[in-house]
């Protein structure tokens, strides 16, 4: 005769409850987990005069998790045609300067006349699909 569930098939069922729960916690815990990216806008300027000048900025981009490299691009918020055209790579624990140059027309006198939003850097992990941003400081 079967007496249902004994008391080792019940330790069994609670320790599967407890090691699903604890995973699900540990992978929603590193999904979230920051990815260690700085940026600082570290100078920006209008380059060029008449129809054709472009909006330079120089984005100070540090790596500091250990997960991976970092493949990067940025827009910025507010301005027309603004395209993610800073694509960079950068190894775990390094730090690099690179510039972002986007063509302008009709070329305005100064960045601050453009009324610019913020420089938003779009990354992923090398050979991953997930993207992640963060909005550059002003350096």
């Amino acid at each position: 005769m079967s007496r249902g569930i004994t008391w080792k098939s019940g330790v069994v069922a609670v320790v599967l409850v407890v090691v699903a729960v604890v995973g699900t916690m540990l992978l929603i815990k590193s999904q979230r987990e920051p990815l260690g990216v700085e940026v600082t806008v570290t100078s920006s300027a209008i380059v060029g005069s008449g129809p054709s000048c472009e909006l330079q900025l120089d984005l100070q981009i540090a790596n500091s998790g250990d997960r991976g490299v970092l493949v990067l691009s940025a827009h910025i918020d507010n301005l027309e045609n603004s395209s993610r055209g800073l694509m960079a790579s950068i190894d775990p624990g390094e730090a690099d300067v690179r510039t972002y140059a986007l063509p302008l027309d009709p070329c305005p006198p100064s960045p601050q006349a453009l009324g610019l939003g913020d420089v938003v850097v779009v990354f992923r992990l090398r050979g991953g699909s997930t993207e992640h941003s963060v909005t550059a400081t002003m350096g």
